[in-house]
């Protein structure tokens, strides 16, 4: 637990020397006892060489336990990309110099907070995917399940809460271990570990169980810290920053539970444009963070639907539409939020108050705009639909997931072809076996246990019916489709727009609802037309009853 300047000394009668002893162990306390022993200098001419390890000097020190520590900011990011690796669990570190010190994590950075303490605390659980009920402030039973939930996944002993102080945690340090929303953690380690030599500082990191789909980032990051400066090394040469902050970037093998690099991003967005990749980059990295979209299978599925959506990244307003399109509510951002409806959900999930993106255009136009034009698509994708795109993704059910964000087959070659680049470049990466997949077909997705998508399905084929468009026509997979409605007997009507498609004008009726005359379509009438005129049915003549009888004859 100490060192010296130096073993020995020449000196003689009369003269001094300086000897400068270093406690390098904070929790040293006992006396020691130090002997000066010394000899003949064999090099001196009169030296008779008689004089050996004679006691010329005996000194006691006492030491007692002295801890004094330096603070140390880390900001931990998921490669080179910037990205933070929020959430995260450090459970211990390790000092490795002049002596070996290790200890368990016991400090922790201030967790979120807000000025609007329980709604705000809400929508931010609710990004977690911890809170499902509806933001209202009101700090009722699911409010604090959500909240209970919150700690027990970063490690805390949650009954150490009474319940009032749940949702008070979020605010206050209670000795949470893990690294806030913006991926930073700060702790304080020994000073006197640092004094002395170079020493080599190792963190041990651990995915909060729930956080992250999949733990295969860096567990282990080591930190080399250079001997009496303030230049703290990460083991790829990150120093630390203006702020003081260590930034560290973790490996990964695979885009699995880490950000995409910039090399990903050119690889899975080959079309965009160098600038357009370089602004929606770090976006897009936080939508899958923030909304659980942490996988390789996953991410391939959200991009290759999100570069379809925006025209590689070109577009944050549906095309060609005015403002007053969809009742003044045309598609906007990334996956391109359409209708009032969806507006207001999606106001209401990020400031708890349903008007924020209606009241103008102004408003309207933020959609378009950075941050929402990617935190709407993440919202879209996996809370507004019920998780169910998500789900469909891990399944690798490519049909499903574009019949849900599309609510029918428009472009659904494009997000194929985008697809298959994002498969064949993650599948490098990744040992995810689906994304070998690159085959798609009606008869294996749940596409077919709907008949809404199942008449989508069938007349996005159709030869018949041109308007429809962004697929390959081929009447064989029409006729599944129609098969399908049929079978599920569909009451369906009117949907896709059909009303105001010439095409559809000889399968349209007049019905009287509620007293009012009215034109409707509906689908099982156009699927059973259309199945009988792709595949008639076969009808017996008098002529085949004969030659039949007159074989039987010759048999």
């Amino acid at each position: 637990g100490i060192t010296f300047n130096q073993e020995s000394f020449e000196t003689g009668f009369g003269k001094e020397f300086k000897l400068i002893i270093t406690k390098t162990d904070p929790l040293l306390e006992k006396e020691v006892e130090l002997l000066f022993l010394a000899r003949d200098n064999d090099e001196l001419s009169d030296n008779t060489g008689e004089l050996t390890d004679v006691l010329c000097g005996r000194l006691k020190i006492k030491f007692i336990k002295s801890i004094e520590y330096v603070d140390l900011n880390l900001k931990f990011n998921n490669l080179a990309n910037n990205q933070v690796l929020a959430h995260a669990m450090v459970e211990s570190y390790k000092v490795e110099g002049v002596f070996t010190y290790e200890q368990s994590f016991l400090h922790g950075q201030k967790l979120p907070q807000s000025s609007k303490p329980i709604r705000k605390k809400q929508v931010y659980l609710k990004n977690l995917a911890l809170y499902s009920g509806k933001i209202d402030g009101k700090d009722g039973g699911g409010t604090k399940t959500a909240f209970k939930s919150f700690w027990t996944n970063r490690a805390y002993d949650t009954e150490k809460f009474a319940q009032e102080e749940l949702l008070k945690g979020i605010e206050n340090e209670h000795g949470n271990r893990c690294t806030d929303e913006n991926g930073e953690i700060k702790f304080k380690i020994l000073k006197s570990a640092l004094i002395g030599s170079d020493v080599v500082l190792t963190i041990s990191l651990k995915d909060i169980p729930g956080s992250l789909a999949k733990t295969n980032y860096t567990d282990s990051i080591e930190i080399k810290i250079k001997k009496n400066t303030a230049v703290f090394e990460s083991f790829d040469g990150v120093d630390v920053s203006d702020t003081g902050i260590v930034e560290i970037n973790v490996n990964a093998p695979c885009a699995c539970s880490r950000g995409l690099t910039k090399i990903d991003f050119e690889n899975l967005a080959p079309d965009a444009t160098a600038s357009d990749r370089d602004s929606y980059l770090k976006g897009i990295n936080i939508t899958c963070n923030d909304f659980g979209i942490h996988t390789c299978l996953e991410k391939a599925h959200f991009i290759a639907q999100l570069l379809c959506e925006s025209a590689n990244l070109s577009a944050t307003k549906e095309m060609g539409v005015s403002n007053t399109a969809y009742n003044g509510f045309p598609g906007r951002g990334l996956i391109q939020l359409t209708y009032e409806s969806t507006y207001k959900f999606y106001g209401d999930f990020v400031d708890g108050v349903d008007s924020v993106f209606i009241s103008d255009i102004a408003a309207k136009e933020k959609l378009e705009q950075l941050p929402h034009s990617y935190l709407s698509a993440g919202w879209f994708y996996t809370v507004y639909k019920g998780r169910d795109i998500l789900k469909a993704s891990r399944r690798d059910d490519f049909l499903h997931v574009s019949a849900i964000i599309n609510g029918g087959f428009n472009g659904l070659d494009i997000r194929k072809a985008n697809l298959d680049i994002c498969k064949n470049y993650l599948k490098g990466l990744c040992s995810e076996v689906k994304l070998n997949n690159n085959t798609y077909g009606y008869e294996g997705s749940r596409v077919r246990l709907n008949s809404h998508y199942s008449f989508g399905w069938a007349i996005w084929h159709d030869s018949k019916f041109s308007s429809k468009t962004g697929v390959a026509k081929s009447d064989t997979e029409a006729l599944a489709g129609y098969e399908k409605v049929i079978e599920l007997n569909s009451t369906k009507k009117n949907i896709y727009d059909i009303l105001n498609i010439a095409a559809f004008d000889e399968y349209q009726v007049t019905e009287v609802e509620n007293g009012v005359s009215v034109q409707n379509i509906h689908c099982i009438t156009v699927a059973t037309k259309r199945k009988n005129d792709l595949d008639p049915p076969v009808v017996e003549t008098e002529a085949n009853n004969l030659e039949i009888t007159i074989n039987q004859t010759q048999d």
